[in-house]
């Protein structure tokens, strides 16, 4: 007998059609951390250098103090030590020469090489197991740098073409390298090819404003790279993760204010590329590479108190609060546990008695979000070894994820639709069968939100208005306005090609439920435009959950923005069993006809092809109240199958139902006869083979039964089973999606 749909029930067509209607996406923002206080040092001091031990301690050494009048200011030869663990700095013996503007670095012996400062060429190393410094060799002529190689010498850099040398601590000398490109510079930072990235502001001179180069140990030759977009004279450089450097701030000109911009030095093509603006100018800033990856810019002249952070997978700046007190000229030094010492400076209240400091704070980073997810997703899933597919279910059917970011996971606010998990397993190489753990699974996870052109368009929102708080016409604005949103979807932006009239943004504003004044975040204002401006972004097998070609007669997936309500509308049949081509306002047309709909919500529509389907393309748009989508194009073959599951995941067990009329039983005898669900058969079933252990073999029946797009299978399980099988149905040279089985007997 074969089972009818309706005489199923509710439970059994919901666990076979119904792919969750799921929530629309949004950027992870980053949580900021606090500052709190720490210890005073002994000595107020700014222009001072601050090297973390390989014992975990902070040494503070030289800088600038300022005596009452008429003295000035007077280098310090002074130095100090923070021990982290109880939050206090104790005298240590004092430098050979007091000095200010000095480089400090820290030798692979463990030794602290102490070199120059102001109008001083001489050098010294501090011993941290004896606390006491030495003289070493002198420099020739180099200012600055202290940039230790890869090779374990130490690179410094002068005020001309002519001066650049290196230090071997084996020799305790200064021996001359080769030639600048340019005079002067303003940063050097190690890349993690060997070669060191040197850039200089130039706003007096001819263009390009701002130079770089580069200087290679191995061949001990400097060579110009690729020049910045912005001038910045005295930024701040710090490696990211990824090899890019970021240049943040500095001076526009020459005395002519604080910049905020920021852009990304690429070593693979040797250019800059322009990343969001910070929130303020920064200048005589702080820039920490902290243990997740982000960076804490803090403080600078004007920007007084604020801090912000840098994330590198959106390119964006949001805020991390305010430090105890204007600050600028100061050291930020990430420690071993992942908090930053901010320690000295001035307050910036100009050169009075008062501004140089001697209080110290320390910047506490927010929990890590996305290790609280890993955790949370082991915990919900009681082990550390699924597939791509099992932590997909628990991810998209978890309530809530302690600690993790708001957006992850289904309840929050992601978007998860089918593409996404089909990027996720993607981005894993494998076809998700494999077993993986949560850290695994999230990483990839973030690698695929990373590109999301959805996560894109927020980034740039937030970019371009340097907030993240502006009601729906400010947001209007800058969707307006903005020349280009770099990695969003394309048409997003007035400058792109969607259409901005006022009705595309009263839409907007009514997809809001306000009057246009409410302040939202950019990722509530793309979500609401998302809502209101209807379009196709994918199409999936309803079975399988996987992209490629349609089948006439399949039951398929649209995914999308504005495809139909906020609140899935379910279908019903006619007398007749049929369902109708329009659904709460939707339509989906196939090569411009209407075909029946299942069910309907904002970011998915249920459908069925015509049989009628044939050739190599089809074109499928939706039309929801007026608004009607660009076509997507997709490919159509003659079969495209796709077993329906248990947990309607599209893997694992696969929905069956015995011989007896009972449904997916925890495990089947050898020789039961089972229905299979299957969509994606074609118009008229035919070659229909089921692999898998003591498989092949021909099925009993295939009937395509009263519930459209769904074909259902009987066949018998073979005799010599006795654990669990994998199943797949092949149609011509079709086959079903791999990671489907069958539960037999023993193993229940």
């Amino acid at each position: 007998m074969i089972l009818n749909f309706r005489r199923i029930g509710a439970r059994v067509f919901a666990n076979l059609i119904f792919f969750s209607v799921l929530l629309e996406s949004s950027a992870i923002a980053q949580s900021p951390g606090t500052f709190i206080a720490t210890g005073s040092m002994t000595v107020a001091r700014f222009f001072h250098t601050a090297t973390l031990l390989a014992d975990g301690r902070v040494l503070i050494a030289g800088g600038q103090r300022l005596d009452p009048p008429p003295a000035d200011f007077t280098n310090l030869s002074s130095a100090e030590i923070y021990d982290p663990g109880t939050g206090t700095f104790t005298a240590t013996g004092s430098m050979t020469r007091a000095r200010s503007r000095h480089t400090a670095t820290l030798l692979p012996n463990g030794k602290v090489l102490i070199a120059g400062g102001s109008g001083d060429r001489s050098a010294e190393l501090y011993d941290p197991n004896a606390g006491t410094f030495t003289p070493t060799g002198n420099m020739i002529g180099g200012v600055g740098g202290g940039i230790l190689l890869q090779n374990g010498r130490v690179l410094f850099l002068g005020s001309t073409q002519t001066v650049a040398e290196l230090y071997d601590p084996s020799t305790g000398s200064f021996t001359a390298t080769g030639f600048k490109t340019f005079d002067g510079f303003d940063t050097a930072t190690l890349l993690q090819n060997g070669k060191v990235l040197i850039t200089a502001g130039n706003p007096d001179g001819p263009l390009p404003y701002s130079l770089a180069e580069l200087y290679d140990p191995s061949t001990r030759t400097f060579a110009s790279t690729g020049h910045m977009n912005q001038n910045h004279s005295w930024p701040t450089a710090t490696l990211l993760a990824s090899g890019k450097v970021l240049i943040a701030g500095g001076d526009f000109g020459d005395g002519d204010g604080p910049s905020y911009f920021a852009e990304l030095y690429d070593p693979a093509t040797g250019t800059f590329t322009a990343t969001g603006n910070m929130i303020n100018g920064h200048e005589d800033h702080t820039a920490t590479l902290l243990s997740d990856g982000t960076v804490l810019i803090a403080g600078g002249h004007e920007a007084a108190v604020t801090a912000e952070i840098y994330d590198p997978s959106y390119g964006i700046f949001n805020s991390a609060g305010n430090m105890a007190g204007p600050l600028e000229l100061h050291t930020a030094t990430l420690l071993n546990d992942g908090r930053v010492l901010i320690a000295g400076g001035d307050n910036e209240i100009y050169w009075s008695a008062q501004t140089i400091l001697a209080a110290a704070e320390l910047y506490l980073p927010a929990p890590d979000q996305w290790q609280q997810a890993i955790t949370a997703l082991k915990a919900a899933a009681g082990t550390d070894s699924y597939n791509f597919w099992q932590w997909d279910w628990l991810w998209q059917r978890s309530p809530v994820f302690p600690g993790a970011p708001v957006s992850f996971g289904v309840q929050g606010s992601i978007d998860n639709n089918p593409g996404l998990l089909g990027e996720i397993i993607a981005a894993g190489g494998g076809n998700g069968a494999q077993n993986i753990s949560a850290e695994q699974w999230v990483q990839y996870y973030r690698q695929v939100i990373a590109t999301d052109p959805w996560q894109q368009a927020i980034a740039r929102m937030q970019a371009a208005a340097r907030t993240n708080s502006l009601n729906f016409w400010q947001w209007a604005w800058y969707w307006q306005r903005s020349p280009v949103f770099t990695g969003a979807p394309a048409g997003f932006g007035v400058l792109g090609s969607i259409d901005n009239a006022p009705g595309a943004i009263f839409r907007i504003i009514a997809a809001g439920g306000g009057n246009g004044l409410t302040a939202v975040s950019a990722e509530q204002w793309v979500l609401f435009y998302r809502s209101s401006s209807t379009a196709v972004s994918g199409i999936v097998n309803a079975a399988s959950h996987l992209a490629g070609a349609v089948a006439p007669g399949e039951l398929v997936v649209v995914t999308g923005s504005g495809l139909g309500p906020a609140q899935a509308v379910f279908a019903a049949p006619d007398s007749h069993g049929l369902y109708a081509a329009q659904l709460a306002g939707t339509t989906v047309l196939v090569n411009g006809t209407p075909v029946p709909l299942i069910y309907t919500s904002a970011t998915q529509v249920e459908a069925v092809v015509p049989d009628s389907v044939a050739g190599g393309t089809a074109q499928v748009a939706v039309t929801y109240q007026g608004q009607t989508s660009v076509s997507l194009q997709v490919p159509v073959a003659p079969a495209a199958p796709g077993i329906f599951t248990a947990d309607s995941t599209g893997q694992g067990y696969a929905t069956t139902i015995n011989q007896n009329g009972r449904i997916n039983i925890p495990a089947h005898w050898e020789g039961d006869v089972i229905t299979l669900f299957v969509t994606g058969t074609g118009q008229v079933p035919s070659a229909v083979t089921i692999h898998g252990y003591y498989l092949p073999e021909m099925p009993l029946s295939v009937d395509k039964g009263t519930f459209p797009g769904v074909t259902q299978i009987r066949m018998q399980i073979p005799h010599g089973l006795d654990c669990d099988t994998p199943v797949t149905v092949q149609v011509g040279d079709a086959a079903s999606q791999p990671g489907v089985s069958i539960p037999v007997d023993l193993c229940i």
